[in-house]
């Protein structure tokens, strides 16, 4: 288990944890007893996201609405938009339109994204209603849908991962 003050905790666990000794919350966190470790997470932030999208092949960062809307490309078309000044913090990421709407109904923090094409654009919240490795697998689906819509010539000069 790693250390835990690299975890965020939820609202009730941090409640509870702060009533009893953080040692004592630890050690029974990794024996599984009464908290399980699954309901201990890293939760993805907006650093994270950033950093997350900039580390894919040839990914550019561009801020064409002003500074506070960053936006995300491959080959120059859109994968991912998300607010520096939103809260919720959240990301517009593309996706396969059946998979959206399944999504949409498993999860309360993947809805349909305000201001774009509600057929093939999400918004994904980033407050913990989605886990991170979730997140993490729908950017790399939006960048693969991106980068399959490029042109032939396009693909050449931008060599997907």
């Amino acid at each position: 288990m790693a250390p835990l003050d690299t975890y965020n905790f939820t609202h009730s666990m941090l409640r509870k944890a702060r009533k009893i000794n953080v040692a004592y919350f630890a050690k029974r966190v990794s024996r599984g007893a009464p908290y399980n470790v699954t309901n201990v997470r890293k939760l993805m932030d907006l650093p994270d996201l950033i950093d997350y999208c900039l580390q894919l092949p040839h990914c550019e960062e561009s801020t064409p609405f002003g500074t506070h809307t960053l936006m995300y490309k491959v080959g120059g078309k859109v994968f991912a938009i998300t607010g520096v000044d939103a809260f919720p913090t959240f990301a517009n990421l593309k996706c396969d339109p059946k998979r959206s709407l399944v999504l949409r109904e498993q999860y309360h923090g993947i809805t349909a994204a305000y201001h774009m094409n509600k057929k093939h654009w999400n918004s994904v919240m980033l407050n913990g209603r989605v886990p991170t490795e979730l997140i993490r697998e729908l950017v790399d689906h939006s960048y693969d849908l991106v980068h399959r819509s490029l042109s032939k010539a396009q693909r050449e000069t931008v060599k997907a991962r």
